[in-house]
């Protein structure tokens, strides 16, 4: 949950200041920034349920990074919350990838 109110948080402060200089499609380039986090939140969730399939390699089940930790928090930890963790995640950054192009058109319809 704190990865994505940070994120949030990231992307709107990004948006701001990319339309207060008067930056050139600021919409897309902040998507794009969404994607990138968005990415990162994927592998960190993928190395984090690969590591909780062996817990022979840790002691038990645990969290294998930050990134990880910032978004499943420290509750419920089981192997089927990481893998739904992660699919979440999954489905949410191809969401952003599929609407990359459909912003880009409408914004450079816009510019015109």
């Amino acid at each position: 949950m704190l990865y994505l109110v940070g994120s949030v948080v990231f992307v709107l402060l990004s948006m701001a200041v990319f339309l207060k200089a008067g930056v050139k499609e600021p919409f897309s380039r902040c998507l794009l920034m969404s994607i990138s986090v968005a990415l990162l939140a994927v592998i960190c969730l993928t190395h984090n349920y690969l590591s909780s399939l062996s817990p022979d390699l840790q002691d038990g089940i645990g969290i294998s990074n930050k990134v990880a930790y910032w978004i499943i928090g420290e509750d419920g930890w089981s192997v089927a919350r990481f893998r739904s963790s992660l699919e979440q995640s999954s489905y949410g950054t191809i969401i952003l990838i599929v609407a990359y192009p459909m912003v880009v058109v409408l914004e450079s319809r816009r510019m015109k």
